[in-house]
């Protein structure tokens, strides 16, 4: 594949998901990865179903090595002197016990970019996907208002580790062009999953006020929320004063715009209480199609709620989100 990492050899020593699919970017932008998998059964995640691995792992060599052994060390001892990369999601610790830590792969290779991806940092203990999300937070603002915490319906922790380290790793590759060194990169699930919370944890940093679950809502946008018609589910937002007028306009509810306790965002937000089942009801007297027309033509941000299969209608994967042209 062509590309604008072409050229670049990057080993994996990745399993299930975060280092996977950090390397599979890489790959997807033109990088040859080279999988190291166990002898036992490769990566765990070939257990998990085959389009669970293809996922993560498209266009990959694999090549299995017994990482104990001196015949495996030695394999890929040669392997780390001809590559750019070398991007692991390995617990704290073990790498470097079998002698592939990034002080010694760095000695036989002054010009690697070593990426270790971890569950809590320095802490050795497992990690998944699950336990990052409900250590980070982010399940606590996931589910229903006043419903229990719910995880995101894909490891959204385990993908914004692999997004980090990828961005990560390109950014050290770019030092390295500047200063011809090798360089190390760290991430985990943890940290990425608490960057992930974003305005939230500056809200509550600045106001100390624990952020509640909202189900579709936005804390800070009224309205902002899935809302039924008379065929299916629909999501809209106003996100200025503007735009909640013209929707007022759409809905049939011109007084809207005039009611005191709607005016400005912050007043919708103080009444959302009040506003929200109206909204709902207004809602219920449209088609999703119609409600959607309408919206358009009023510049209102509203869409429908598809299904997987209606979002990828005939792709047979999810895409590579990013397009890289040569300027004219």
């Amino acid at each position: 594949m062509t590309g604008p990492l072409s050229g670049l050899k990057v080993l994996e020593l990745g399993r299930v998901l975060a280092a996977p699919y950090a390397a599979q970017i890489l790959k997807d932008l033109g990088a040859e990865v080279t999988k190291i998998e166990r002898p036992e059964g490769g990566d765990e995640s070939r257990a998990f179903g085959d389009y669970y691995f293809r996922a993560f792992n498209r266009g990959k060599a694999s090549v299995f090595l017994d990482l104990k052994s001196p015949a495996g060390k030695a394999d890929l001892t040669s392997r780390i002197r001809g590559a750019d990369v070398l991007v692991h999601n390995w617990a704290p610790g073990s790498l470097e016990a079998l002698g592939f830590g990034p002080e010694a792969c760095l000695a036989l290779n002054p010009r690697l970019v070593y990426c270790a991806v971890s569950g809590f940092d320095a802490d050795p203990r497992p990690a998944l996907d699950l336990l990052a999300q409900a250590a980070s937070g982010l399940m606590a603002l996931t589910g229903p208002a006043g419903g229990d915490p719910v995880r995101a319906g894909v490891p959204i922790s385990d993908l914004a580790a692999g997004l980090y380290a990828a961005v990560g790793i390109l950014a050290a590759l770019q030092a390295r062009q500047a200063t011809g060194k090798g360089q190390v990169v760290r991430t985990s699930l943890m940290s990425s999953s608490l960057a992930l919370l974003s305005y939230q944890a500056t809200r509550f940093a600045e106001t100390g006020k624990e952020p509640k679950r909202l189900g579709n809502a936005h804390p800070s946008i009224v309205p902002y929320d899935g809302y039924r018609t008379s065929d299916g589910f629909v999501v809209l937002m106003a996100a200025n004063d503007a735009q909640f007028r013209s929707l007022a306009g759409v809905l049939g509810h011109p007084e809207w715009t005039s009611d005191p306790r709607f005016v400005t965002n912050a007043l919708r937000c103080e009444h959302r209480k009040v506003l929200e089942p109206a909204l709902a009801k207004a809602c219920l007297r449209f088609k999703m199609s119609e409600l959607e027309a309408l919206c358009l033509k009023a510049s209102v941000p509203c869409g429908p709620v598809r299904t997987v299969g209606e979002a990828l209608g005939g792709l047979k994967t999810a895409p590579f989100p990013v397009r890289i042209e040569e300027s004219p």
